[in-house]
């Protein structure tokens, strides 16, 4: 029976015929006592080094996030430096569970809510009123500045008014309505101005519902912890860049552009 041999293999006598040995060489027996990797060894040879690059990769990408605005058309803040967060566990206001805020109007009670907001007012470099999605006027006489408040101080201004007429039987004599911002045209824009950043920032903490002894009836309870911006660390960022006196019956030229003006 005749056999047929792919091009370039020779019979085993013909090579013996030839004077050589049929024995492999020092180098090519190494060569070939060496495994052949097959794709499969290569994978699970390289797999473990490319899920850490892949892990490393996802980690890196997930830190960023969360240091990134929550979603890309989110307009710029020149408190963005501020931002921070922590767990509070926010107080009932009934019975015993009542916090500093609460209470008939005195002195040391409006102190602490004036402490809330009295650094409201602040003053940024040009730089960063280029960037409002709003823009806002200069301060006169502080070239390249410019004058801002954030809406948290002026939401704690708002509810300290409220507050005030809340309570303006108990503590004052005459009518609220004389009184600068206590005017109930005044008083109901604070209210919806409140509902509308309540709306804004739609807080979607879980208020579980506990069983009041007291009440003898299934109730929601309020003192429950909340994920919240640092109050106070953005209250920090106002008192470093608090403006201080700011002449507003002055209209001065505004490099950035023509003058803001409202005709409402």
């Amino acid at each position: 029976m005749e056999f047929s041999f792919a091009r370039g293999y020779r019979r085993v006598e013909q090579e013996e015929s030839d004077g050589k040995s049929s024995q492999p060489s020092s180098e090519e027996r190494n060569y070939l006592s060496s495994p052949i990797p097959s794709p499969w060894a290569i994978c699970y040879r390289w797999l473990p080094w490319v899920l850490v690059a892949v892990l490393t990769i996802t980690n890196w990408y997930a830190w960023m996030a969360t240091r990134s605005t929550p979603f890309p058309d989110s307009i710029f803040s020149p408190a963005e430096s501020a931002i921070q967060y922590k767990n509070v566990i926010f107080q009932a206001g009934i019975d015993s569970d009542t916090s500093p805020y609460q209470g008939k109007p005195s002195e040391e009670l409006d102190h602490e809510w004036e402490e809330l907001h009295k650094y409201g007012v602040s003053r940024i470099p040009m730089s960063d009123a280029a960037q409002l999605a709003n823009r806002t006027s200069p301060i006169p006489g502080d070239e390249g500045h410019y004058v801002v408040i954030l809406e948290v101080f002026h939401q704690l201004h708002c509810l300290q008014h409220l507050r005030r007429r809340l309570f303006w039987n108990e503590t004052e004599q005459g009518s609220p309505d004389e009184v600068e911002g206590l005017a109930m045209k005044h008083l109901d824009h604070c209210v919806d101005s409140i509902r509308q950043s309540l709306m804004c920032s739609a807080d979607v903490t879980p208020l579980p519902y506990v069983w009041w002894r007291k009440y003898n009836q299934l109730m929601p309870t309020t003192a429950v912890t909340h994920t919240c911006r640092d109050f106070e660390a953005i209250r920090d960022w106002a008192k470093e860049h608090r403006a201080g006196k700011v002449d507003e019956h002055t209209q001065v030229h505004d490099p950035l552009g023509d003058q803001v003006v409202y005709d409402i």
